[in-house]
């Protein structure tokens, strides 16, 4: 069977410590950013998440 439409991409989502690693800062600076709204990032239940797009975005808007 063939799908006429492909699945959209779904960017995987990452976890503190490699959104972190991936910017460059603190996991818990991270943390502390996206609680206040600074960084984009989701929580879904307890667990903070990221994508890398809209962390290199965000990182971009500071270098300007």
């Amino acid at each position: 069977m063939k799908l006429s439409n492909p699945a959209p991409y779904f960017e995987p989502l990452l976890n503190p410590k490699a959104a972190a690693a991936l910017v460059g800062i603190h996991e818990k600076t991270l943390i502390r950013l996206a609680r206040a709204g600074t960084v984009p990032g989701k929580k879904i239940g307890k667990l903070w998440r990221f994508r890398a797009s809209q962390l290199d975005s965000w990182f971009q808007d500071l270098a300007q």
